[in-house]
């Protein structure tokens, strides 16, 4: 059987606050969520290659998304004040609040797979 270790991330321009329209960025904010984005697709890319066993699935977490569109682990942590991004490891919480870096992520996932 795969593992899976599914990443639950905020939109990072997606929402408002209110679930109605995009956020307003500044150029320089939008650099610094690109640079953001591209450090977390790196640090993603370099776990699946060392642990080719597990599956990584990521999502987004957004307020015009209904709660009944989540999978009920998600919607359980989400329900319980749950801080995006959420890492699960076959459907267990594991780390949540940050993105960690991938000296950290790798010790998770390390930790788990003994």
């Amino acid at each position: 059987m795969v593992s899976v270790l599914e990443i639950w991330e905020w939109d990072p321009l997606g929402d408002c606050g209110c679930g109605c329209s995009p956020v307003s960025v500044s150029i320089s904010m939008a650099q610094r969520i690109m640079d953001e984005i591209k450090q977390q697709n790196a640090t993603v890319e370099q776990l699946k290659s060392e642990f080719n066993q597990i599956k990584v699935v990521r999502d987004m977490v957004n307020l015009r998304r209904p709660r009944s569109g989540y999978p009920d682990h998600v919607r359980e942590i989400l329900t319980r004040d749950g801080r995006p991004p959420l890492f699960f490891f076959d459907g267990k919480l594991i780390h949540s609040g940050t993105f960690p870096n991938y000296v950290e992520l790798k010790k998770l996932v390390a930790t788990i797979l003994g």
